[in-house]
């Protein structure tokens, strides 16, 4: 007498719902699927496999299968999957596997995008009073209060930081001369999204001091000269802020710009000298 053994079973799958969470620690998100599992054969011989696929990376990501443990011929399962960065779109994928067979009966997928869908760029423009003004500037769904926007000096490390409120700007001083690498992060419901979806920017910002003497008056009273100098001395500031262009100049270049520097601040120093000798020879005439 023959015996046959009938492994055909029906296989479904399908993903209820899904929660995205961002690790802070190692900088990425993880996903947990909620996910609906039926069969008319028993679970034991039943798991569930999941895999990330993105046009963005070079390889999908795998992840272990996980076995059902339970008697019912339909349950919820919650299966999770790492590793995933912020800022790109991914397909989760979710199959139910017969054991017996090492085989994929059936599976359920879904879109996930890792990013806030808030802020596009920042902007940076000079006023007229010499201050820098920063915006951000943002999609036209976005809910976020506002932005967060951080100047972090390349060289010591220092870093300037504050909140700019939903289409509006704010006016920074900046105390140092130097490059700065310029972040920006969204405000949603008054605390500070984790991760940032804009590339971070490069510039330059120069501070130009100008020092200067006013022009003195005179007066003949009584046969004496009087001169009267009034605020002799000021001091203006200017402030230069550029992004950085990605070719690095030449040392042809680099040297030019130092000479112009140099006469440029010759210059200035022979006009300061003679302004002090007219002073001089209107106080004491030849």
């Amino acid at each position: 007498m023959e015996y046959s053994v009938d492994n055909a079973g029906v296989y479904n799958i399908s993903i209820v719902n899904y929660t995205l969470l961002f690790n802070e620690t190692r900088k990425y998100f993880y996903v947990e699927l909620l996910n609906f599992v039926q069969s008319n054969k028993r679970f034991c011989d039943i798991a569930i496999v999941g895999k990330i696929e993105s046009c963005e990376e070079d390889a999908d990501k795998y992840y272990s299968p996980e076995n059902i443990a339970t008697n019912m011929r339909e349950t919820y399962v919650l299966y999770i999957m790492d590793g995933l960065e912020p800022c790109k779109t991914y397909t989760a994928v979710i199959s139910v596997m017969n054991t017996l067979k090492n085989k994929i009966e059936n599976e359920d997928n879904v879109n996930i995008t890792t990013s806030s869908n808030s802020i596009q760029d920042v902007v940076l423009s000079i006023e007229g009073d010499g201050s820098v003004s920063v915006r951000c500037v943002y999609e036209e769904s976005s809910t976020v209060d506002g932005c967060h926007v951080i100047f972090t000096h390349t060289t010591t490390g220092k870093k300037e930081y504050f909140n700019v409120t939903y289409d509006n700007s704010a006016l920074i001083s900046l105390p140092t001369n130097g490059n700065y690498t310029v972040t920006a992060y969204a405000i949603t419901n008054m605390t500070i999204v984790p991760w940032s979806c804009v590339q971070p920017k490069e510039v330059a910002l120069t501070i130009t001091t100008e020092t200067a003497l006013d022009l003195y008056s005179s007066s003949w009273t009584d046969g004496i000269t009087s001169s009267i100098i009034d605020n002799a001395f000021y001091v203006s500031s200017t402030i230069v802020i550029s992004v950085l262009p990605t070719v690095v100049p030449s040392s042809q270049s680099t040297q030019s710009a130092l000479m112009i520097v140099l006469l440029s601040t010759f210059g200035g120093l022979l006009l300061v000298l003679m302004l002090l000798i007219m002073i001089i020879c209107s106080y004491f005439p030849l």
